[in-house]
């Protein structure tokens, strides 16, 4: 079997002589993003197959950062969608921390 060209996973031949031979998940993340998975970017996300924030395993979609492009790793859509909520603000996510716990009720 083939190698993916971008990050090694099993390929497939594509029709299109731009794309040539990659897996499913490169060829969807490089038309989503305009980039492509490297082989230390999949062997970090095959070696961490879970939300890094709550440790969900279901529904899992690749978090990267929008300036780099760099994966982070793999993010649940709730945790995904939060922190996309707070523009990738570690300012940001704080501050409602501190809300959070300035308003915890205790028992």
């Amino acid at each position: 079997m083939k190698e993916c060209l971008s990050c090694g996973a099993p390929a497939y031949t594509t029709k299109s002589r731009d794309w040539g031979n990659y897996c499913k998940a490169c060829l969807n993340f490089k038309t989503r993003y305009g980039f492509r998975l490297t082989h230390e970017d999949r062997a970090m996300l095959d070696a961490n197959e879970e939300c890094q924030i709550c440790a969900e395993t279901e529904g899992l979609h690749i978090d990267h950062d929008h300036k780099t492009n760099k994966i982070r790793g793999y993010l649940c859509s709730n945790c995904n969608h939060g922190i996309g909520k707070f523009y990738d603000s570690t300012e940001l996510l704080q501050n409602a921390i501190n809300y959070l716990n300035k308003y915890e009720i205790t028992s």
